[in-house]
């Protein structure tokens, strides 16, 4: 057809078109000319063009699937010549910005119009920055607001490159932005619920922190409890035994023997209650306390002589204490008492007989000394307990449960401490940490 028309009216000929040779498809460009008058002859030239148009072909469809991945990410190109001005910028950038397609413009004041009255001042200072002379910028990357014509505001993030020639100017800024609205809405929900969550969370742990408040309140009311009922189960039976006492005292006619034995029974239950009130008030550590320098060792050597006959034919006494042994700077009087009730307590846990080990030792500021057992144990329930007034494992009527409790007063208001290791059927280890006599070289 283009040929015949070529004929008919004169002029150039040209078209493109597929011809089969050598067994397979060409695509061709032909061009002619028509020479005028009575039609002789038609000069012109074929060339094939399989190959470039194969490319071009494909160059085609690749920019196409380029679009459209454009047009689904929401992402624009744009390409600007920092020496004229001259901006081009694709269709998706446009699109995005909610305007039609424009192949070029001058400037940047148009781009600045756009942005949200928030972020104009920003996004142009840092825009400009980048692209000075001298500045010495390559990459440039910021986000900002832009307003549509309809009044949507959206979240642009822009990344770019700015090529510079050897002087250091900026020749021309190429890059894309990318419509980051969604993913930061996204953001800004996780972080509000983030913050919702933390919130949840510290009111959760101040409720948590109150329930636990509140269990320590039983737990101390309740020991209170414990600590009030004992008490006064022993003072009621001390109280009874010195008011019979005094009763029979009134009566007429009493003989001395019976007056006697009496008074005995007043005078014990009298020094039982006072025995009472001094480990309760080193318990609290509120007892009365002279410390002075003394030798831990020998006070410790001269006990051991006294609870040997006192452990009895089943119980092997091993005292392990250093000649080089600290002095020790606490009260010895209270620490006498500690010891033996700690030494109670390990031939009381040794009921078929066992070894208890009395040994001594430095460490650091202070002197230490153990009382091991090798008896039943304690569970870790009991352990933790302990050391609390009037708690005990004995059968009723044997010991008032404020032996240890004495021993962790003494320590605490002396300025050491006491610790229990302990597990059942590996015996018990009580440590006793008092403050060494720093005076004494």
């Amino acid at each position: 057809a283009a040929f015949r028309a070529a004929l008919r009216g004169g002029g150039e000929f040209r078209a493109e078109y597929r011809l089969r040779a050598d067994g397979r498809w060409l695509r061709v460009v032909a061009r002619g000319e028509y020479l005028g008058g009575r039609a002789v002859a038609f000069r012109g030239i074929a060339l094939e063009v399989t190959a470039r148009r194969r490319i071009q072909e494909a160059l085609e469809r690749s920019e196409a699937r380029l679009r459209r991945v454009q047009e689904i990410g929401r992402v624009g190109g744009f390409d600007i010549d920092l020496r004229t001005g001259e901006n081009q910028r694709s269709a998706e950038y446009m699109a995005v910005q909610g305007h039609p397609a424009v192949a070029r413009s001058e400037g940047h004041r148009d781009w600045v119009s756009r942005l949200h009255p928030g972020d104009r001042e920003r996004a142009e200072r840092h825009f400009l920055d980048c692209v000075r002379d001298g500045a010495g910028v390559r990459d440039y990357a910021q986000e900002y607001r832009i307003v549509t014509p309809s009044g949507e505001v959206r979240w642009i993030a822009a990344r770019a490159v700015v090529e510079r020639d050897a002087e250091g100017r900026a020749l021309r800024m190429e890059g894309a932005h990318l419509d980051v609205t969604e993913l930061r809405a996204a953001r800004d929900a996780l972080a509000e619920s983030e913050a919702r969550f933390r919130a949840l969370a510290e009111s959760r742990a101040a409720e948590l922190e109150q329930a636990r408040a509140e269990v320590r309140q039983g737990e101390r009311l309740a020991a209170l409890g414990q600590l009030t009922g004992g008490v006064a189960h022993d003072f009621v039976n001390w109280l009874q035994v010195m008011m019979s006492g005094l009763a029979l005292l009134e009566r007429e006619g009493l003989d001395a023997p019976l007056r006697e034995q009496v008074l005995d029974g007043m005078h014990q239950a009298a020094a039982a209650a006072q025995e009472v009130c001094g480990r309760l008030l080193a318990f609290a550590r509120r007892q009365p306390l002279s410390p002075e320098s003394f030798d831990l060792r020998a006070r410790l050597l001269d006990m051991a002589a006294l609870l040997r006959r006192s452990l009895g034919p089943g119980i092997t006494l091993v005292v392990e204490v250093p000649e080089a042994l600290p002095r020790a700077f606490a009260d010895p009087g209270p620490l006498e008492a500690a010891v033996m009730n700690l030494v109670v307590n390990a031939r009381d846990a040794m009921p078929e007989g066992g070894t208890l080990t009395l040994r001594a030792w430095s460490e650091g500021a202070r002197v230490c000394l153990a009382v091991a057992d090798t008896g039943a144990g304690m569970s870790e329930e009991v352990r933790l307990r302990a050391f609390e007034p009037f708690f005990t494992t004995k059968p009723e009527g044997v010991g008032t449960g404020l032996g240890l409790a004495q021993v962790f007063g003494f320590a605490q208001q002396s300025g050491g401490a006491v610790t229990i290791e302990s597990a059942p059927g590996q015996g018990t280890v009580v440590t006793v940490a008092l403050p060494a006599d720093q005076t004494v070289a």
